[in-house]
């Protein structure tokens, strides 16, 4: 893809998310224009593929009003900084990832100042906030996608659209064999291994586990031999994981998709852990919990069907959803017996799930979104 001269693009990242999958597509990027000038805002990984970092995005990386309330000037500061490097370097191409609520003022300033404008990863305007989506058809030249339906809805509505799939197609792959798994985590390849995902983040944690320990007696209770493992998210340590004394749960880190290679079923709480779940071929119960006010506001905004993702990008109830009260120990534990023993429900849940791994995409998603954001500039006649 030849340039008459070295281009300049402007990419934009907040949190971790947002961060690898800029520094994907910013390898991508350089593998098709080595002499391309990166800068932005972003974090490590960002920096380590080479690009100039205007603005710590770990600085800015908050969530919730109170919270961005406290932040206030620093986020001021990064708008301040990222439009003054707008208007003295003069970018070909402005790309915004992800983190909506920043991204899409900077949008719509970049955009008033004539530059092209390609976001990635689409905001969940399926979800909530669908009137979103003028907005981003008059202040974006094109946006990239990470599932199949999303490009549907743009379609409809006349907006610039590519479906590049999701990078978890790339990344959640297993590096051990069943056998070397088994030995490695000291696990009977000859019980079933149920896998544990109480959430991310400490709150979460602290509300769903409990939840989720609950339904282990009775599951036991069925299936005595079950092995039950905890994969601790990065995010955690293991002073965050409250555990009963004497509790048979195996905790391991840094092995997710190693240990889902020989789980047999699994208990998630609603997240892109569903996705991660799916993608290797795991039947799994799905369940949330909020607090009666949140779950009251949450019925009224968002718009979608299910909650889970698996179930969301399958289109179809991929995995049972347990929410608020239903999310308890008899009908959790009796979802997973049911997983674990009924082999035609097995088989149909595993079935709905490759139409959720179909939708997801053929991997290679940061070539084909390198390849959509460069086509913004590419001189017409070398287009042509």
């Amino acid at each position: 893809m030849p340039f008459a001269q070295p281009k300049k693009i402007m990419i934009l990242a907040g949190e971790a998310s947002g961060d690898l999958l800029a520094s994907q597509l910013c390898q991508a990027i350089k593998n098709k224009l080595p002499d391309v000038d990166l800068f932005g805002m972003g974090s490590k990984l960002m920096q380590q593929t080479g690009v100039e970092l205007l603005v710590d995005a770990d600085e800015i990386a908050v969530v919730g009003q109170v919270e961005v309330l406290k932040h206030i000037f620093k986020i001021r500061r990064a708008f301040k900084t990222i439009k003054e490097s707008m208007l003295k370097r003069k970018p070909d191409l402005v790309i915004l990832v992800d983190y909506p609520g920043f991204n899409l003022r900077i949008a719509k300033f970049a955009k008033k100042l004539g530059f092209k404008v390609f976001f990635y990863v689409s905001p969940q305007i399926w979800a909530w906030r669908y009137h979103r989506i003028h907005f981003i058809r008059k202040h974006i030249d094109k946006m990239a996608v990470l599932f199949a339906f999303e490009k549907t809805m743009y379609q409809k509505e006349n907006m610039p659209v590519t479906f590049v799939g999701h990078p978890l197609v790339d990344s959640a792959i297993p590096n051990m064999d069943r056998v070397t798994a088994f030995e490695t985590f000291k696990l009977d390849p000859n019980k079933p291994v149920i896998t544990l995902f109480p959430g991310s983040r400490k709150q979460e944690v602290s509300r769903m586990l409990p939840t989720i320990l609950s339904a282990l007696p009775k599951i036991h209770e069925s299936i005595p031999d079950a092995q039950f493992v905890l994969p601790l998210a990065s995010s955690l340590t293991r002073a965050d994981i409250k555990l009963p004394i004497n509790s048979n749960i195996k905790i391991i880190e840094d092995n997710t998709y190693n240990l889902l290679s020989i789980s047999r079923a699994a208990i998630a709480v609603s997240g892109t852990v569903t996705l991660e779940i799916g993608l290797q071929n795991v039947p799994l119960v799905i369940i949330y919990k909020l607090s009666p006010l949140s779950f009251w506001i949450a019925k009224r905004l968002v718009k979608t069907k299910y909650i889970g993702l698996c179930n969301i990008v399958a289109e179809t109830d991929a995995a049972k959803e347990l929410i608020q009260h239903e999310a308890n120990a008899d009908t959790i534990a009796k979802e997973t017996i049911r997983l674990l023993t009924d082999q035609p429900y097995r088989e149909q849940a595993i079935e709905k799930m490759n139409v959720m791994q179909k939708n997801l995409g053929n991997g290679g998603g940061a070539e084909r979104t390198a390849t959509a954001a460069l086509e913004l500039i590419m001189d017409p006649m070398i287009k042509s």
